[in-house]
């Protein structure tokens, strides 16, 4: 099984995890494999990403979809999952997701095309739980400087960086 889209290598990203958020990061992994690999999900996944002309943008909406809907089935069982999780999480299912349409015939993604993808399911999350109310904007900041501060945000950001500085010099 492929881990994390940002964190190729590592042992399937996990270290980087508080020991209390080693559980919900357990559970989430468990509900949004089962999410993706139900054969009616997993079939409307792949339809919208193989038909769509922008495979990163297709990938960062069903991502959202799904950390979405296991973010809320979490809270109506009264359990707030953690922002690690939520980031972790999420970029570990996006691999998954990932591999699962370049398996069917979805043409291989560059590292930078998965941190793209990576970086606007981020946004596009953020931005849908302000508007729903499921976020106050403080949260919706910390939430966003965690992000920058994980592995995955650091790469992202270290190859904004690199990129900024191919096109500035």
């Amino acid at each position: 099984m492929e881990n994390g889209i940002l964190n190729q290598g590592e042992q399937r990203g996990q270290q980087e995890l508080p020991p209390e958020s080693q559980e919900q990061f357990d559970l989430f992994i468990i509900n949004g494999m089962n999410i993706i690999h139900n054969e009616k999900v997993s079939k409307s996944i792949l339809n919208v990403i193989l038909k769509s002309q922008d495979p990163v943008k297709a990938i960062a909406g069903e991502t959202v979809k799904i950390v979405d809907r296991i973010a809320t089935d979490a809270a109506k069982n009264g359990l707030a999952l953690s922002n690690d999780v939520l980031v972790h999480g999420g970029n570990f299912l996006m691999g998954e997701i990932i591999n699962v349409a370049e398996t069917a015939g979805m043409q291989k993604m560059t590292d930078e095309e998965k941190s793209a993808s990576f970086e606007l399911a981020t946004a596009q999350y953020l931005d849908e739980s302000v508007k729903s109310g499921k976020v106050s904007p403080e949260q919706m900041a910390q939430l966003g400087q965690q992000a920058r501060q994980s592995p995955e945000g650091q790469q992202i950001a270290q190859k904004m960086q690199q990129g900024q500085g191919v096109q500035n010099g």
